[in-house]
C-alpha cells in the first residue's frame, strides 16, 4: 500500500472513532457579553445525540434562569458540537 492510502486509511481510521463534546454558552442580547463557554466532560459517540442535547440543555437552562431573567437581559444560548478523535 503507498503512502497516500496509508493516510487515507489512517484518518478514515480516526474520523470513525471521533466523538463529540458538548459546548454551551450563555449569553446576554443587551448587554452584549457572554459567560465562558460551559465544556461538558461528557463524550457524545454521534453528532445526534450531542446537538439534540445540546437543544434539551438550551431549554432547561433558559426554564431554570425564568421568563423575567430571560426577557429582561434577552438571554440566548448558542452550543456547538466539537469533534474529538480518540488517539
Amino acid at each position: 500500500m503507498d503512502q497516500a492510502k496509508k493516510d487515507l486509511k489512517n484518518i478514515a481510521d480516526k474520523v470513525g472513532n471521533m466523538k463529540f463534546m458538548l459546548v454551551i454558552t450563555l449569553c446576554s442580547q443587551i448587554y452584549a457579553t457572554c459567560l465562558p463557554p460551559f465544556e461538558q466532560d461528557y463524550f457524545y459517540d454521534n453528532y445526534f445525540d450531542c446537538s439534540t442535547l445540546g437543544h434539551m440543555r438550551g431549554f432547561d437552562t433558559l426554564h431554570k434562569l425564568g421568563a423575567d431573567r430571560v426577557n429582561a437581559d434577552r438571554m440566548i444560548y448558542m452550543f456547538e458540537c466539537k469533534p474529538i478523535l480518540n488517539t
